[in-house]
């Protein structure tokens, strides 16, 4: 980067001085006197690619579809009241005991948080078994 010393680049100096004032003004900086890259001219440098970081893909349903779909929103239950209920907790419980996703239930975000604690209370009362689901006689 040259600055200031070199007069080949002074607006004053030169009489291409309107050429470096035409400049857009993304290529423009706070010094004065600075050299300006071609490099700063390319396609690839003016239109750089996606960010680093993506945006995350959904998790499950948006907002509008999981109030549709969210049994415990469209009945106005709240899933903390019903952690006695083991066939509905169990409902909600994988094979294995782990609570589905919200990608599998659809429920809402709020609805899904409270569902969760509904079912860790649920098996630490002994209502649900902790490492599997219930075996229901209809299942």
């Amino acid at each position: 980067m040259l600055r200031g010393s070199n007069k080949a680049y002074a607006e004053d100096s030169t009489p291409n001085s309107s050429v470096i004032k035409n400049i857009p003004h993304f290529f423009r900086t706070n010094v004065k006197l600075q050299f300006i890259r071609p490099h700063y001219f390319s396609h690839d440098h003016r239109f750089k690619g996606p960010p680093p970081f993506p945006k995350r893909s959904l998790i499950g349903p948006g907002g509008r579809k999981a109030k549709k779909q969210d049994v415990f929103y469209r009945l106005g239950i709240d899933p903390l009241h019903e952690a006695s209920n083991d066939v509905l907790m169990s409902s909600f419980v994988t094979e294995m005991g782990k609570i589905k996703h919200r990608a599998e239930t659809g429920l809402t975000t709020k609805s899904q948080r409270r569902l969760g604690k509904a079912i860790r209370r649920a098996k630490m009362m002994g209502v649900i078994p902790i490492l599997s689901s219930a075996r229901l006689p209809w299942n």
